[in-house]
């Protein structure tokens, strides 16, 4: 069991936490302080958190290591297990931390940043920019899994959006995509059922050039967007869906599609990983009146 450090500021108990064996704290050399301050107003769970905070975003504890058990918190800070407990809770609700079956709390990996700014943009040969594109500029492997394709009463926020009575038909495409083989982002478009009925974007399968691809081979061309995004936290069926580790947000991307005509052609439902997007829009500073 480790021993107290000495030498400490008045009013403060100062231990040693170290890995869970000497093994592993001479394989990895793992040990760092932590105090509590019986004078200090935060309680003691937070001080405990705020000191294993401090150990990971200054990378004395860096991804994979394991944090002492709840046990080994209680009995080394002198608290209750109940109050350990609550310290490693803290850290899970914010993403620092993750619980793996055999090995116990474990410093979350930070996985890469992707930055999108998909559709919004056009290459330099005229062609609209891709989440694929956008994403394998970055160097990483992007993939979509179609999962259905169907036809289903809209329902009524999206139904709204695409100026349609509640309920009207629409067609649904719903997609997985991932990045390296990881999930990253849930998708589900729909464009109404007069529009797409027949065409490929009904079909099951992926679509040559993607769905905007498609829409410009119905004669439909693209003339803007209007996104509306919503931070929140991940549906258990989300969290599943995105491997997300508790505490862990996501970024609702709504975003409806409109023909230069004005009509709405599609709306994106899409619900992003929190931990691994980057949108990035160019806005520009002054609308050029018609015929300017």
């Amino acid at each position: 069991m480790p021993t107290p450090c000495v030498g400490n500021p008045a009013g403060t108990a100062s231990l040693v936490i170290c890995s869970r064996s000497p093994t592993e704290l001479e394989q990895q050399n793992r040990c760092f302080r932590v105090a509590i301050n019986p004078a200090d107003p935060r309680p003691p769970y937070r001080q405990v958190a705020d000191r294993l905070r401090a150990a990971i975003n200054g990378g004395e504890l860096q991804p994979g290591a394991m944090l002492p058990s709840v046990r080994a918190l209680a009995a080394e800070y002198g608290v209750s297990n109940t109050t350990a407990s609550r310290a490693l809770e803290t850290l899970k609700s914010e993403g620092l931390i993750d619980t793996q079956l055999g090995r116990g709390n474990v410093v979350r990996a930070k996985r890469p940043v992707l930055h999108v700014a998909s559709y919004l943009t056009i290459d330099d040969h005229g062609a609209r920019r891709t989440w694929h594109t956008e994403i394998e500029d970055q160097g990483f492997t992007a993939d979509q899994a179609i999962l259905e394709v169907e036809t289903v009463p809209a329902p009524g926020e999206i139904a709204e959006l695409l100026r349609l009575a509640p309920g009207a038909p629409v067609v649904a495409r719903r997609r997985l995509l991932s990045v390296d083989a990881v999930p990253v982002q849930l998708s589900d478009s729909y464009y109404p059922a007069s529009l797409a009925e027949g065409t490929e974007l009904a079909a099951p399968g992926k679509i040559r050039g993607y769905t905007f691809a498609a829409l410009e081979r119905l004669g439909i061309h693209i003339d803007h967007f209007h996104d509306d995004l919503y931070v929140r936290m991940p549906t258990p069926r989300e969290a599943r869906a995105l491997h997300l580790g508790k505490g862990i947000p996501v970024v609702r991307l709504l975003r409806t599609t409109y023909a230069a005509d004005g009509l709405a052609v599609e709306v994106a439902d899409q619900i992003l990983a929190g931990d691994r997007y980057v949108l990035a829009y160019d806005i520009p500073a002054h609308q050029r009146s018609q015929g300017s």
